[in-house]
């Protein structure tokens, strides 16, 4: 198995402040990158699930993880738990997530651009 190169992405930033003195902190980790596949036209290298997600790539819902779902703006638990359950028929028409129980129109509009299908 080959290993893909590694990324370095800004995870978040803190502001530490002790008496007079305030520090900014970057915290920074280091992510695996999996080598691009044959397939793809491009040579950009994929990050999966969360990681990606940092990144601005969309998550793929019929691999998407319940991790990489709960990273998700306004997903919680439940809302997670009905995608995965319905992954089948929301991987393959990403429109019909108003279906999921848990998810109306606001949280659909919320959402929409965060997904993206293999399928």
């Amino acid at each position: 198995m080959k290993r893909g190169k590694n990324f370095r992405a800004p995870v978040g930033l803190g502001l530490a402040a002790t008496g007079a003195i305030s520090i900014l902190l970057a915290v920074t980790a280091t992510l695996p990158i999996a080598p691009a596949s044959q397939d793809r036209d491009c040579g950009t290298p994929s990050i999966e699930g969360w990681r990606g997600l940092l990144l601005g790539q969309p998550l793929d819902l019929s691999r998407a993880k319940y991790v990489d779902l709960l990273s998700l703006p306004a997903v919680g638990p439940r809302t997670a738990s009905s995608l995965i359950k319905n992954r089948e028929m929301v991987a393959s028409e990403p429109e019909r997530l108003t279906e999921v129980p848990g998810i109306g129109k606001v949280k659909y509009l919320k959402l929409r651009g965060w997904f993206a299908s293999s399928r």
